[in-house]
């Protein structure tokens, strides 16, 4: 699910793009929901001057804790494999509620850091031959010591 665009809608098409999720994910369970990019829907402001979330944000957050609890109990009920599993992606773990992170919600964390440059210009030498373009190794070299924090998704 990507999140992403349902940050461009209200709180109930959000909310309503979750629920056909669920109900398709259990037609064909077991399935994995995968909310790519949550924190664009879901965030907490690091800003002390800015409420903590809106009220659309704060629903939303109730309303996704009340799912994983359901799916979690679920899951015990079944030998530990529930008909669904919740994931989720952002860009900061601090970007999304303490609720939301909590003990059986979504609390199993991998941390992709960064590509360091040796990796970056790996990636970028492979998406120049791939491409056939011409580009000297030099060329190659500075543009991925310019490009600290990119990722491979911002790279290629």
């Amino acid at each position: 699910m990507d999140c992403s665009k349902l940050a461009i809608g209200k709180a109930k098409e959000t909310r309503q793009a979750i629920e056909e999720s669920i109900s398709e994910a259990l037609l064909h369970s077991p399935s994995i929901i995968i909310f790519d990019d949550l924190d664009n829907v879901i965030s907490v402001s690091s800003d002390p001057q800015v409420s903590q979330s809106s009220s659309s944000s704060d629903s939303l957050v109730r309303y996704l804790t009340d799912i994983l609890d359901e799916y979690k109990d679920k899951s015990r009920n079944a030998c530990g494999y529930g008909p669904i599993a919740l994931m989720a992606s952002v860009q900061s773990l601090q970007s999304l509620p303490q609720e939301l992170t909590s003990s059986g919600r979504f609390d199993f964390h991998v941390e992709l850091r960064a590509l360091a440059i040796p990796e970056r210009e790996a990636l970028l030498k492979h998406q120049v031959e791939e491409h056939k373009l011409q580009c000297s190794e030099e060329v190659i070299s500075e543009i991925a010591s310019k490009c600290d924090g990119y990722d491979a998704y911002d790279l290629v």
